[in-house]
């Protein structure tokens, strides 16, 4: 086979990095061997000796003998564990509403007013004369007649409940479609 010029360069190529990574390999051996005698020189520290194992871990029915639950019957030691994660989820889902209602929460008064309104703005209100501190009771006020308005216009029950008084306008609708669809089918 004839080889390319390309395949050849990439031929030594590989060699070379073969070469040089000999020559790191036994740079690195040469410096662990260094180290190695170094450490032992300064002396490492002996492990102490210990005939005895440590000791074994308790398994799941010793445990359960040294609370006593293993002479439980079955279902009571199921009903103890439901309960058990009962208590476990109420507490949890507390935590998480909580959290929900946190998020919720006004920040304090001062706060709010020092925040929203920086010291620029107030040196601008002062020089036109307009105040920005917002009547809360105002606009509830305001927000209470806009509503009992609405409530007096929805009052008409009758517009809500089938087959009371106030539909006769639809039933009017009705009779008129039908009407126009009779007059069309006979034109036809």
């Amino acid at each position: 086979k004839r080889r390319t010029p390309h395949q050849i360069l990439k031929e030594k190529e590989k060699t070379r990095q073969q070469q040089q990574k000999k020559q790191t390999a036994n740079e690195d051996d040469d410096n662990d061997e260094t180290k190695q005698r170094e450490n032992k020189e300064i002396g490492k520290k002996k492990k102490v000796y210990t005939p005895f194992p440590p000791a074994q871990t308790p398994s799941k029915i010793d445990l359960q003998l040294e609370s006593g639950e293993y002479f439980l019957s079955e279902r009571v030691r199921k009903a103890k564990k439901l309960a058990e994660k009962a208590v476990k989820s109420k507490a949890k889902s507390k935590e998480k509403r909580e959290a929900r209602e946190r998020e919720f929460e006004a920040p304090p008064a001062a706060s709010l007013s020092t925040a929203a309104i920086s010291s620029s703005e107030k040196k601008k209100d002062k020089a036109t004369g307009s105040d920005n501190d917002l009547d809360i009771s105002a606009l509830k006020s305001k927000f209470e007649r806009a509503g009992s308005k609405k409530r007096k216009a929805d009052g008409n029950l009758s517009d809500f409940v089938a087959g009371a008084g106030g539909s006769d306008e639809k039933q009017d609708k009705k009779k008129k479609k039908k009407d126009k669809k009779k007059k069309k089918a006979k034109h036809d």
